[in-house]
């Protein structure tokens, strides 16, 4: 888990910076579906969204929000991709769009994946102290095994968190193992050639880049890409 604690001032210029350079090429192969792009409609697809509100006066200073407003791009689950203004707010958890004068929030239930700018998340399901909730993630690495990056902002203490989840495929998303024979038993069958891989490349599974370098891997030797086809 990462904590980065910094002058709120500065929470936008840090949110910029990105290694999406390194990102997995199947996060594009699959997340990129041919099918139409339609503009928004409130009048017929309010069925993405719950809360909807007018705008008021510096609303855009009062949230603490993921870069602000930015392209987006909505998949719901049944099959609509809306092209919009959306952006994530850090100190709610929730993601919003906004057309004409209302800003509206997302239904995460709803919708598949979004896209903001260059990055990709994912509502999901999520494990915490026996309890199950609703919360956005980055994908960082797509496949049989998923892994995203939860962010969780303590405006009071001015302080960045950056946990590191694991999703399997239709589950909920699970903090990462920070011990490394756990983190191998989730290989299953390919735990010995996943054991050889990380000692031959020397990687870290403490590295969120290493990480994303393991299940790159491990993804790519699972079959999974190959049955997306």
């Amino acid at each position: 888990m990462k904590q980065i604690i910094f002058p709120v001032l500065f929470l936008f210029s840090f949110l910029s910076v990105h290694t999406y350079g390194q990102m997995s090429f199947s996060l594009y192969s699959f997340l990129e579906e041919d099918k139409k792009i339609k503009t928004f409609d409130p009048e017929f697809d309010n069925s993405i969204f719950f809360i909807g509100r007018k705008s008021i006066p510096n609303l855009e200073q009062s949230p603490i929000s993921f870069n602000g407003w930015q392209y987006a791009e909505i998949t719901a689950f049944d099959g609509k991709i809306f092209k919009i203004e959306g952006r994530y707010l850090l100190s709610s958890d929730v993601m919003e769009i906004r057309f004409e004068d209302y800003h509206v929030t997302l239904y995460p239930s709803k919708i598949k994946h979004i896209q903001l700018a260059d990055r990709y998340f994912i509502p999901s399901l999520f494990e915490e102290k026996d309890l199950k909730a609703y919360s956005y993630f980055e994908v960082l690495c797509l496949g049989e095994i998923t892994l995203v990056k939860k962010y969780n902002l303590d405006y009071d203490k001015q302080v960045l968190k950056q946990d590191i989840y694991y999703k399997k495929q239709d589950g909920i998303a699970k903090a990462m193992f920070s011990n490394k024979r756990k983190l191998l038993k989730l290989f299953g069958n390919s735990s010995k050639l996943m054991k050889k891989y990380i000692s031959d490349h020397n990687l870290n599974f403490r590295s969120e880049n290493d990480l994303v370098k393991i299940f790159d891997f491990y993804n790519s030797t699972s079959g999974w890409a190959s049955n997306q086809n």
